[in-house]
């Protein structure tokens, strides 16, 4: 067995060291809770008794949920309103005999979400400030490098 193959072997025997800190679980595999959870975390966190999460916390998962709707239906409802007032874009054809009055919903629509979502990313960095300091730990940190330290 060659050298790097024997270091492989022993690295997958070594177990990891809980100083180091730990990979942060997939975002995408244990982020989604129900609204139950959702409250009862923000009643928690208020109270500064929330308990710590390697992923997502409960409120951070609905946030993220939350956001990519919002994302998605300012996109959506963005390009309905180029096709209604341009002729142009992929949803042009759906918008051609569209009435000037509901061009103008359209509009206030899009407006609402790109609005929206702007006050959610808003929301969302306070979420994080206020998860940082209540745990003690550097968020950004942990999202940047992927690692987050195991013990509280």
């Amino acid at each position: 067995m060659g050298a790097g193959l024997r270091a492989s072997a022993k690295a997958l025997e070594t177990p990891p060291d809980p100083t180091v800190g730990a990979p942060v679980p997939d975002p995408t595999t244990d982020f989604v809770r129900g609204p139950r959870q959702v409250l009862t975390y923000l009643k928690d966190a208020l109270r500064l008794r929330a308990p710590r999460y390697l992923g997502h916390n409960p409120a951070g998962g609905a946030m993220v949920v939350v956001m990519l709707l919002a994302i998605a239906a300012t996109g959506l409802s963005g390009l309905a309103l180029y096709g209604a007032q341009e002729f142009a874009g992929p949803l042009a054809g759906l918008m051609s005999g569209i009435s000037d009055s509901a061009a103008h919903s359209l509009e206030d629509i899009h407006e609402f979400f790109a609005n929206f979502t702007l006050v959610l990313i808003i929301v969302h960095l306070a979420g994080v400030a206020f998860s940082s300091l209540s745990h003690r730990e550097n968020l950004i940190g942990a999202m940047t490098t992927g690692f987050k330290r195991r013990e509280d």
